[in-house]
């Protein structure tokens, strides 16, 4: 068996073309980890590729450029040659999910809206099923034929209100110290452990890379019990509940994101 490297020697450098790569990997990776816990729950329907579903992989796109531009902020500073893996890992925790949050508020907001005028004008139909409204028919007729595209545009552009970051600290508060201590982990990992593993083949390191990593993921949740029931009241139950159920999710997510990836550098000629 030969050992494979953990990453190549001269990675691409920072560019638009990486940032595209990494954002696509994402959004395929969160759409096959919510793939793949619908499959395990047997929930596979025709409506699963929902509006919030979408959302979700835009997120998680935006999340993991944000996390690779973190990362090269802090590799301009000085404090970097200093820093442990560990260290280097937590420090982009806070960046990434503050610029995460920026977008993934505002989007959850707006959806949140948009589902309440659409239960309001559904309402508002049944009332009066027999006065003839017909902009009210032509709104709900619009919905009707074409529920997803009308959803996912309304998220974005159906809000008159201000308060489009309203949640925004208490969103970021409660999970920034998970997202601290998995990065901090998974990148201690990636460079003063997998290295010293040896694999037959880049399908069998990415496998393992993608176990350990919903270990990591599930266990945060536990470690980082004690600061989320301090802010929110979570019980150990349901941290434990929480990292059972992300399990398969993250190490779907892992492993397609290892696969998807290096395809989208090499097809968009990122050097």
């Amino acid at each position: 068996m030969t050992e494979t490297k953990p990453s190549p020697s001269c990675p691409p450098k920072p560019s638009p073309k990486l940032y595209a790569a990494t954002f696509c990997g994402g959004f395929t990776a969160c759409l096959a980890g919510e793939f793949t816990v619908r499959l395990l729950r047997n929930e596979i329907s025709p409506d699963l590729i929902r509006p919030e579903l979408l959302d979700k992989c835009l997120v998680s796109g935006v999340q993991k450029v944000a996390k690779d531009l973190s990362g090269e902020l802090i590799k301009r500073t000085r404090f970097y040659p200093k820093m442990t893996p560990f260290m280097f890992g937590a420090a982009t925790g806070v960046p990434m999910w503050a610029i995460a949050k920026v977008f993934s508020v505002p989007i959850q907001n707006n959806r949140r809206r948009s589902q309440q005028q659409t239960t309001t004008q559904n309402n508002d139909k049944t009332n009066s099923s027999l006065t003839c409204q017909n902009p009210q028919k032509n709104s709900n007729g619009a919905s009707q034929i074409g529920p997803m595209i009308d959803h996912f545009l309304g998220s974005y552009l159906a809000s008159n209100d201000n308060d489009i970051f309203q949640g925004y600290f208490s969103a970021f508060r409660n999970d920034v110290f998970y997202h601290t201590l998995n990065n901090g982990i998974s990148q201690h990992f990636a460079q003063r452990v997998f290295p010293n593993f040896q694999f037959s083949s880049i399908t069998s390191r990415r496998a393992v890379e993608a176990m350990c990593a919903g270990c990591i993921g599930a266990s945060c949740f536990l470690l980082s019990w004690p600061v989320k029931s301090a802010l929110t009241g979570q019980t150990v139950s349901d941290a434990a509940l929480a990292g059972i159920c992300a399990f398969p999710r993250i190490a779907a997510k892992k492993m397609t994101y290892s696969c998807v990836k290096p395809q989208l550098v090499r097809a968009l000629n990122v050097v």
